[in-house]
């Protein structure tokens, strides 16, 4: 596989090599990768918990924010 980079990608491809933090390009085009697949992962994950709250909400199935902060507040008194 060959891949072009801008001009301003390569240079920080080359600095980030030379300063050791990887061993070779390759290397940082792996570690990359894999970043940008674990956001991917996460962002479908939440998109997934999105539409669960959502599908809650539609439901009916809610507490309201003072009921969050009442709860809240009693969690943090017993825990002081």
């Amino acid at each position: 596989m060959e891949v072009s980079l801008t001009p301003e990608l390569e240079k920080f491809v080359n600095e980030t090599v030379s300063s050791g933090r990887f061993k070779s390009p390759s290397d940082l085009v792996q570690a990359s990768l894999r970043l940008l697949e674990a956001e991917d992962k996460w962002k479908e994950y939440a998109r997934a918990k999105i539409e669960d709250g959502l599908e809650d909400v539609r439901q009916g199935k809610f507490v309201s924010q003072e009921e969050v902060e009442a709860t809240l507040k009693k969690y943090i008194r017993k825990r002081a």
